[in-house]
């Protein structure tokens, strides 16, 4: 805050209604010290009056009401009273004025309220839903990002063990449970974008087979490859595979350990 007091002059916060069920809390950073208190519904409360020249850092205003509460911050100087800022904050909010003069808030709460988990709204916080999905960012910008492979069994169950889940980009397969008819399970195409793609690391120790959702009709590489028709993954290869479109399904390449590419396999 860009606030000068001197002896006498007074620093002063009231509310436009009485609270709910509890009045806000302030805290004012002023010569490197902080003086705290409570406000007082319509009544004016003097948050500080200094002894001397006493520049004012910043003000913090905490509603912990379960109601909103419109605050007005009036600053007294040589006998004369002036609104500072007038501001209106949601219930379990904080709203700071720092240097820069102007309230602006500054806590988790206020940007969780309204927020629906796994959406994204504008100006809120980015909550995930239960399955830790979140969806319609637009634009996001990211540097360094890494995420874990997802390691997964071959099986004969398509169960959650050697299913990828939606949205992982890396996975490590590890040994098989039966023998080489095994089979690891892709998401469906309905659950990833355009262009989404799988890095598959082969570490099984033997061959497997790569297959779409069972009954879904989800093919790979032009061939329907939900169960009856499947794609050879070859132990120690790398299969890179990506969404092609929801009707053309998935276009998966094989890249051997001495990093050639294999020739077009063909679920059979």
């Amino acid at each position: 805050m860009s606030l000068r007091l001197n002896s006498g002059d007074t620093l002063s916060a009231v509310m436009s209604g009485a609270a709910s069920t509890t009045n806000p809390t302030y805290s004012v950073v002023a010569a490197s010290e902080s003086y705290t208190g409570s406000l007082s519904g319509t009544t004016s409360v003097n948050m500080l009056a200094p002894v001397g020249p006493t520049p004012v850092e910043s003000l913090w205003l905490h509603n912990a009401d379960t109601a909103a509460a419109t605050i007005t911050v009036s600053v007294s100087k040589n006998g004369t009273t002036t609104e500072y800022a007038s501001m209106t904050t949601l219930r379990k909010n904080v709203v700071v004025i720092d240097k820069t003069g102007a309230p602006r808030l500054d806590d988790a709460p206020s940007r969780v309220s309204g927020v629906t988990a796994g959406t994204v709204s504008a100006s809120k916080a980015l909550v995930v839903d239960a399955n830790k999905d979140l969806a319609t960012i637009r634009y996001l910008t990211v540097e360094g990002l890494e995420s874990n492979a997802q390691s997964v069994t071959p099986n004969n169950d398509s169960g959650s063990a050697s299913s990828i889940t939606a949205g992982v980009t890396a996975v490590d397969v590890g040994a098989v449970t039966n023998d080489a008819n095994d089979w690891i399970v892709l998401p469906s195409l309905a659950d990833v974008p355009i262009g989404h793609t799988i890095k598959i690391a082969c570490n099984a120790g033997g061959n497997f087979e790569l297959r779409t959702p069972a009954s879904s009709g989800e093919k790979v590489n032009n061939v329907d490859s939900d169960g009856t028709q499947e794609y050879l993954c070859t132990d120690t290869d790398t299969v890179i595979i990506w969404k092609q479109s929801a009707t053309d399904g998935w276009i998966a390449q094989s890249i051997t350990a001495l990093g050639a590419v294999r020739t077009a396999v063909v679920p059979d």
